[in-house]
């Protein structure tokens, strides 16, 4: 604690100094957010349950303006977590201990970069927060990146040039996978003209580290068969470990009854239960039975981490990303398309190469006059539902759609737009923002997004008074290509492609510029998709989502 003040304290002597020098001028933003959640049968099982909860978020972003060309900016975010939940131990009655929150779970800097401006042009360079292209958040995922970003303004175009770093392994000399990074190279054209706007996004990806849908799955389902039988071996050595105590200490209280003195009286118990741990005796085959499964359990674990993951040593994949927007009379023509392909090379014996064939689109007309504003569209994103070939044709595998706003419990996502179902919809099977690339979700993890999607929506909006927007949407979703054998196995049926209708009803209440309420009514109509492929009894979800935004 003195170290942390007298730390605090040269750097406010620090600053008290350079600030006459500098002139360095401070301006903060950010936002209080609170939302209430309340979900009616999350897994869309026939026996409902209901989840419902808060949860809040305080962001704070400040930018340190040095000169006129120079700033620093930084924003973290705090206390982002469910209302209820102790910052402090708190007793988890599943586990019968004591647990902690986490500590980002109260506090996350996300966000710290240099933005510097130039005659030929502007450069950001840190952590900073990535942005969308096009419009739709189509293939987008908002949130911190690494990278060194340029951007140049000529009159009615905007040109734009980054390199990220998507994962780096290349700071350990000592580290068996160094020289494993991927990065992303992205060159982007803007154009804003009065009526039109039109862009294109040319991207490269070279990844060093890139683990196929086969092997993601293959290895998910070994992790859930080792937690299996670490599972079986706890419970063996338990009912060993009860049984053994138990049977101790019925020959120790009958002894003590016969009155045997208590030395006498434990040797007894200890002759018996060690004649028992011998072939033929009660105590024998149920320590047999947990050696045999800690065995197993031990096995599968070595096994597991000497297997690992595979990765492919070269990934490389090529993206165009072209997008327009179009206003006349009224309508609004949006379109915006993403294709790519490339290769992901792997050593003999980790499996065959692939080549990437991915893409996805989405093209919507919208009609405004007066308060009313009417939308209606279509989107296409590409699935794969064969992992044995070599092929990759899953767009959400390599980028999930996070920032889509379509429909709120198909399409959006709990990091941003805060459905809170990208991996838990269904039992974990997920919505089309839901992450395939999760080593220890679900059985089914990100189902839906691999199998690809097939939308058509409609959309209305409503302005009784400038401060309240009342809308309605509806849509039909079904997957590209469903699951079945060749993605779960021998033996899994092929699931059905029927997805479902969504139906949502939202008001949003704006007195102020700095003030917002929303709410939202979304209902899940659940098609057949969900059974699996079998007999599976599913029923729909009831969504009721609320929140408070004030910005500052």
């Amino acid at each position: 604690m003195k170290r942390t003040m007298m730390i605090a304290a040269v750097i406010g002597m620090a600053l008290l100094i350079a600030v006459p020098a500098s002139a360095i001028e401070t301006k903060f933003s950010g936002e209080l957010r609170m939302q209430g959640f309340s979900h009616d049968n999350v897994n869309l099982s026939n026996d409902s349950s209901t989840d419902s909860y808060y949860r809040s978020r305080f962001r704070l972003k400040t930018v340190f303006e040095i000169n006129e060309n120079i700033s620093v900016t930084g924003q973290f975010d705090a206390l982002d977590k469910y209302w209820g939940k102790s910052d402090d131990q708190y007793f988890d009655p599943n586990s019968l201990s004591y647990q902690n929150v986490d500590n980002d779970d109260n506090f996350d800097w996300d966000t710290a970069y240099a933005t510097i401006k130039t005659k030929v042009g502007g450069f950001l360079v840190g952590r900073q927060w990535n942005t969308q292209f096009g419009c739709f958040g189509i293939g987008d995922s908002t949130g911190p990146v690494d990278r060194i970003l340029y951007l140049l303004p000529i009159e009615n175009f905007t040109f734009i040039a980054y390199a990220q770093k998507y994962a780096e392994n290349d700071e350990d000399p000592n580290d068996a996978i160094s020289d494993a990074d991927n990065d992303k190279y992205y060159a982007i054209a803007i154009y804003h003209g009065k009526d039109i706007e039109a862009g294109l996004l040319t991207g490269f990806y070279n990844f060093k580290q890139f683990p196929a849908m086969r092997d993601m799955i293959s290895f998910r389902s070994n992790i859930k068969d080792y937690q299996t039988l670490a599972a079986d071996a706890t419970v063996a050595r338990g009912t060993f470990s009860a049984t053994y105590a138990g049977t101790y200490k019925t020959v120790y209280e009958t002894a003590i009854q016969q009155g045997a003195p208590p030395a006498i009286a434990e040797a007894t118990a200890q002759s018996y239960v060690d004649a028992q741990m011998q072939p033929g005796g009660s105590l024998y085959s149920l320590n047999s039975d947990a050696i045999l499964a800690e065995g197993q359990a031990t096995f599968a674990g070595k096994t597991l981490k000497d297997t690992g993951l595979p990765y492919a040593d070269s990934a490389k994949a090529w993206i165009v990303d072209p997008y327009f927007v179009y206003k006349v009379n009224g309508f609004t023509f949006k379109g915006e398309f993403i294709y790519a392909w490339g290769d992901a090379e792997f050593d003999p014996g980790l499996g065959k190469d692939l080549d990437v064939d991915v893409m996805t689109y989405l093209f919507e007309t919208e009609y405004e006059t007066g308060p009313f504003a009417m939308r209606g569209g279509y989107w296409y994103m590409s699935g794969d539902d064969d992992i044995t070939d070599d092929k990759h044709e899953s767009f959400a595998y390599i980028e999930p759609n996070r920032d889509l706003d379509i429909a709120f419990l198909l399409t959006g996502d709990n990091d941003h737009y805060t459905s809170d179902l990208t991996d838990s919809l269904g039992g974990g099977i997920g919505n089309f923002a839901g992450n395939s690339q999760d080593p220890l979700g679900a059985d089914y993890a990100g189902a839906l997004a691999m199998a690809g999607a097939k939308m058509f929506y409609l959309g209305f909006d409503y302005k009784p008074i400038d401060t309240v927007t009342l809308g309605l949407t509806w849509a039909n979703a079904t997957a590209d290509k469903p699951p079945g054998p060749m993605i779960y196995g021998a033996g899994t049926p092929e699931w059905d492609d029927d997805v479902g209708d969504e139906y949502d009803f939202k008001v949003v209440w704006k007195p102020w510029s700095n003030l917002e309420y929303k709410f939202i009514a979304a209902y899940l109509d659940a098609g057949d998709f969900w059974k699996q492929g079998g007999t599976k009894q599913i029923d729909d979800l009831t969504t009721f989502y609320n929140a408070l935004t004030i910005s500052f």
